[in-house]
């Protein structure tokens, strides 16, 4: 799997609790999108920081809102935005609905089957060996292994998507010019 991108002590806490294996589906994916939601608040409040009226405005709403607008700010392209959905999607599917849900039965299933990230990992090479500019970085080494079933996906998606926050978070980032 991937490495993290990890901020602080509290994100590695979060990481290893994650990881360790000993939630539920349903822990599982409230907590990762949870930790999805933080991250994108934490790259679009760094966008935003030349007015933090604006940022607490704008950046303390909703997943959706602030998803859509990471996108209207050009920060990700349509297929992060289409799997920062579907993680979000699944994250809700999970908190409001009582019956016992998996990542391998429908509606989670679904949107399991339509996260583009992995796919696009499986185009540029990165999975089963291939080699990409960025690699090292993502791997952490050796080639990535496809994930083997849909809560290795789900998890290998939120590391990209983390990942990408991340990035975002950087020093060299800059906000595009209107």
């Amino acid at each position: 799997m991937p490495q993290w991108f990890i901020r602080d002590d509290r994100d590695r806490e979060i990481i290893e609790d994650l990881e360790n294996g000993k939630h539920s589906d349903r822990a599982l994916a409230i907590m990762a999108g949870s930790f999805i939601e933080d991250g994108l608040k934490h790259a679009l409040k760094r966008v935003l920081s030349s007015d933090e009226k604006a940022a607490r405005v704008f950046v303390d709403t909703a997943f959706a809102r602030n998803i859509t607008l990471g996108y209207l700010l050009q920060l990700y392209s349509a297929d992060v935005r289409w799997d920062l959905d579907r993680i979000r999607d699944i994250r809700n599917e999970f908190a409001h609905r009582p019956e016992p849900l998996t990542f391998d039965k429908p509606p989670i299933s679904d949107h399991m089957r339509s996260l583009k990230s992995i796919a696009r990992l499986e185009i540029d090479g990165v999975l089963h060996g291939g080699a990409t500019p960025f690699e090292a970085f993502l791997a952490g080494g050796p080639p990535v292994s496809a994930p083997t079933n849909n809560r290795d996906l789900f998890l290998m998606t939120v590391q990209i998507l983390i990942m990408l926050m991340g990035l975002l978070c950087g020093p060299t980032l800059r906000v595009p010019e209107f």
